[in-house]
């Protein structure tokens, strides 16, 4: 199989060592020596330079200043790795650091020894300053490389400090500002550079990088990358961009010409030989193509885009596990490459890992404009995990972003799909997929139909697929998933053991799998699939994660679990899923300091992962280290400007710091990016209403109600703004309105119920209910509603009826079965126990449907084991003082006063955070 590469969107910095080629020069001393190389680097001649300055050293090893020269010039040859042996040599020589710090920060750049670059000149400053300038400019490079832009701007600050006019620092900053979108501003700037400097090779060619990947203007990118070389012919990273803008165009032998061109500058460059390989890819060479890939590996087995480069050659070699090593060390180094990820997230396709391609892509995803390929990818990702709605969503944005593709053509069939025009929207897939010996339309297709319920059709479609892809799991896995729908659990399983079949290793299936068997309460079974799959693949950090799940679901000591967790994280160390499952895990346990421990190992092994630092943010902030926490989500909030989930993040935390202003302000920014953010305007409410805003909190209900005309939320909203005010004709018109636009809401139902109550207007509400109940006669949750009504006001007999119209509307909900036999077990009916024990069989581990299996176990005569299930509620939920309370009064019912005595004196020192110590004090005067 083959594939052809995306071009290279930056300038590939690679470092291959240079043959060594000594020349005599006759009788010429050192100092002529080292005089005439000067001369050919002015000429930009390296390779003569290096010719001389050997020579010299040859008679004078230890002149730090032919060291230094030969460590430029090689450095302008291409040898990186040796510049960098030359001038630590003439560091060491005492040679002037303002000479020699400055190229050897620009040697370890290019050979991608990032880390060592700013651990060791990081916090460096030279007294020169243009060598301080051309230093900061590196570093600032170098933390643009790792993604972390604060320092990058930190750093070229400083560089334009030490030189305010310094072009190349001005360059760069234009760089940045289009990272961060603003990429008309980033282009204005280097105009203006290149009317002060109308030679400056390297504005030219950042000029094109915007050009082409900002605006996607790639004839006026190649002309700019054209400029960059017409004023300096050697000029490495404009022949890579025009290289890279004629492949994108499919302009195959323009691009071909064009490394020639950079063939007879630089024949032995590094770039060159990349630029080599991939054409060689893409001529099908895949053994030229190794043999430069592995050439420049021993050259530099750090740089990422060489890293890349030999990932690109595994997967045309169809060697997943060393494409997916490489790619994933290339991300390592360089996280913000596209192509990596784009590569990666293919590999992870090839294998079947749908989480993990999705998981490799969501940067991607995270930028301002993602490309059609980027969404048609995760189309593909979560048509192999099943999620066909998800699916869908993406290819109709890869169709919008562009619609002439095969792939995109499949994505507007979709969307004729969604917009109602079913029929020519499946027909235009059918026939996509019966052209196409691919599966493009065949994925599509299948959700379209599954859509429409068309459930036939679907397996249909599926069979078709399956006939194209017999060696893949994913035919099999969506079959299983379409019988599940139909109810067809027998069929579904089958199917989804087929899957595994196929690929023992495919985890989705599997996951199905030990759902069904969890479901039918068989766990053996679903440790036995678990195990198979890690059988299959001992490093599957899925099948890992989920059997560290279900020992944590049997209750399995902490110790054991974290156990689990750190052995996944040490055999994945790069795949952020086990890592933010354990940050997880130690919250969700409340150890605090364990998981702010986790997280910060987190990103510093895997920086700007955006769910890592989310985690890092929540961690901080449940410790209480408000400024941290900040820090953390405005971190997010530039790794995912698209997103409005940073702000709310922090609008919670400036919540919890009583900084109301704050979270406002954050609240507006999440509305700014997606103006109909429910969670959002719902914070921007009560942020309002703790402000005494309340003009604000309506002004926010009603855009709702603009938006969402035919939902209930935006009246529910509005009316609950009334009703904090005791505004009840208000209240009340709000609810009456809503229930005209929404009229089979349950919710404006019981609320307009409670309020004519709170009007003192019984014979409304009572009249009110009974239409509500004769209209709606399947509605469980309003007769819930007049259950919890019925409770409140100590009806017992009506909450219970109220209870057992929603059991027989709803027979499994747990809720009615726990109330009913709460009501059961106070008035000890017999049958209490059999509903606790079914409540508690579908809602296990609730410690307040255990309260109500303890009492009901005491009211039938069964003391000793309704005060061991209390003891186990407790276990579940310490701190909860209701629990307390009845644990006590059970213990009193026992005859265990001493016991009882104790609950009740610690409930007694609670105070005022518990309301019901006159309760308490009257228990105690009975003991």
């Amino acid at each position: 199989m083959t594939t052809k590469l995306p071009p290279s969107f930056a300038p590939l910095l690679l470092a291959l060592a240079a043959s060594a080629f000594v020349a005599g020069c006759g009788n010429d001393t050192p100092d002529a020596l080292i005089a005439s190389a000067k001369s050919y680097l002015a000429k930009n001649d390296a390779k003569a330079a290096i010719i001389q300055l050997k020579s010299a050293l040859q008679q004078n090893p230890s002149s730090g200043e032919s060291r230094f020269l030969l460590g430029k010039a090689l450095l302008a040859s291409g040898d990186a790795p040796g510049a960098v042996v030359e001038l630590r040599k003439a560091l060491e020589l005492r040679h002037p650091e303002s000479d020699v710090v400055p190229e050897l920060a620009r040697a370890m750049f290019v050979t991608g020894d990032f880390q060592r670059l700013t651990e060791q000149f990081g916090q460096t400053v030279l007294p020169e300053p243009l060598a301080e300038a051309d230093l900061k400019l590196t570093l600032a490079r170098t933390y643009g490389g790792l993604g972390r832009r604060d320092q990058a701007r930190s750093a070229i600050d400083a560089s334009q400090k030490a030189m305010p006019d310094y072009g190349p620092a001005n360059v760069f900053r234009a760089r940045l500002k289009a990272d961060t979108g603003d990429m008309d501003g980033a282009l204005a700037d280097l105009q203006t550079q290149l009317e002060s400097t109308p030679q400056d090779a390297e504005a030219w060619q950042v000029k094109g990088d915007l050009l082409a990947y900002g605006k996607r203007d790639l004839d006026g990118a190649l002309a700019a990358y054209r400029q960059s070389i017409e004023v300096k012919p050697n000029f490495v990273p404009a022949h890579s961009g025009a290289i890279s803008v004629l492949l994108a165009k499919r302009d195959v032998p323009a691009a071909k010409a064009q490394l020639q061109q950079l063939q007879k500058v630089l024949p032995n460059h590094p770039q060159t030989l990349y630029f080599t390989a991939n054409v060689a890819l893409l001529d099908k060479d895949v053994a030229k193509a190794n043999e430069i890939a592995q050439r420049l590996l021993r050259a530099a087995p750090d740089n990422p885009r060489v890293l890349q480069l030999a990932g690109a050659v595994a997967f045309q070699q169809r060697a997943w596990l060393q494409a997916e090593n490489h790619l994933v060390k290339a991300l390592q180094g360089a996280p913000n490459s596209d192509i990596a990820r784009r590569l990666l997230a293919l590999t992870y396709l090839q294998t079947a890992a749908p989480e993990k391609a999705l998981a490799a892509l969501q940067p991607l995803l995270d930028r301002p404009h993602p490309s059609a390929a980027v969404y048609a990818l995760q189309g593909q990702a979560h048509l192999q995990a099943g999620e066909l709605e998800l699916a869908e969503k993406s290819f109709a944005k890869a169709a919008e972003i562009n619609p002439n593709d095969t792939r995109s053509k499949a994505a507007l069939a979709v969307g004729k799909v969604l917009r109602g025009d079913a029929e020519t929207g499946v027909n235009e897939l059918e026939a996509l997929a019966a052209d196409d010996t691919g599966t493009t339309a065949d994925l599509p297709l299948i959700g379209s139909l599954v859509r429409q319920k068309d459930y036939a059709g679907a397996l249909k479609a599926i069979d078709a697929l399956e006939k194209k892809q017999p060696d893949k799991p994913v035919a099999a896995n969506l079959r299983a998933r379409v019988l599940l729908v139909q109810g067809d659990r027998a069929g579904a399983t089958k199917a989804f053991e087929r899957a595994l079949q196929i690929q023992p290793s495919f985890f989705p299936a599997a996951a199905a799998l030990a759902q069904l068997a969890i479901a039918d309460k068989r766990e053996g079974d679903a440790k036995k699939i678990l195990a198979d799959v890690l059988k299959a693949d001992p490093r599957n950090s899925q099948a890992l994660l989920a059997n560290a799940a279900m020992k944590a679901r049997e209750g399995a000591p902490r110790e054991e679990i974290i156990g689990m967790f750190t052995n996944v994280i040490q055999i994945q160390p790069t795949d952020p899923a086990p890592r933010l499952a354990l940050i997880n895990y130690a919250l969700a346990n409340k150890d605090v300091k364990a998981a702010v421990d986790a997280a910060q190992q987190a990103v510093s092994a895997i920086p700007n992962n955006p769910g890592l630092v989310d985690a890092l943010g929540r961690a901080q902030a449940a410790s209480g280290d408000t400024n941290q926490a900040v820090a953390s989500f405005n971190q997010l909030a530039r790794l995912m400007p698209k997103s409005p989930q940073p702000y709310l993040r922090l609008a919670d935390v400036h919540w919890s710091a009583k900084n109301r202003d704050a979270a406002i302000d954050a609240l507006k920014r999440a509305l700014a990016l997606d103006a109909d953010l429910l969670p959002a305007q719902r914070g921007l409410i009560d942020a309002y209403l703790a402000g005494d805003r309340k003009n604000d909190a309506l002004a926010v209900a009603r855009t709702i109600q603009q938006q969402r005309p035919t939902e209930a939320v935006g009246f529910l909203l509005q009316g609950g703004i009334e009703t904090s005010q005791r505004q009840w004709d208000r209240a009340l018109a709000s609810y009456q309105a809503g229930l005209k636009a929404a009229p089979d809401s349950t919710d404006l139902a019981t609320r307009t119920h409670s309020v004519l109550l709170a009007q003192n207007n019984p014979t409304a509400a009572d009249q009110h209910a009974a239409n509500w109940l004769k209209a709606h006669p399947k509605d469980a949750g309003f007769r819930f509603y007049l259950g919890d009504l019925g409770l409140a006001k100590r009806d017992y007999a009506e909450a219970e009826r109220r209870y057992r119209e929603v059991m027989e509307l709803a027979p499994n909900n747990a809720l009615a079965m726990n109330n009913v036999a709460w009501l059961m077990a106070q008035s000890k009916k017999p049958g209490a126990v059999a509903l606790a024990e079914k409540a508690n069989e579908l809602l296990p581990k609730r410690p307040v449907i255990m309260d109500t299996l303890a009492q009901a176990l005491v009211s039938e005569g069964q003391t000793a084991k309704g005060l061991d299930v209390m003891k186990q509620a407790l276990a579940l939920d310490a701190n909860n003082p209701s629990l307390r309370f009845n644990y006590a009064k059970l213990l009193i019912q026992a005859g265990d006063k001493t016991a009882a005595r104790t609950e009740l004196t610690a409930l007694s020192g609670l105070g005022e955070k518990f309301p019901r110590q006159k309760e308490v004090g009257e228990l105690l005067k009975t003991l």
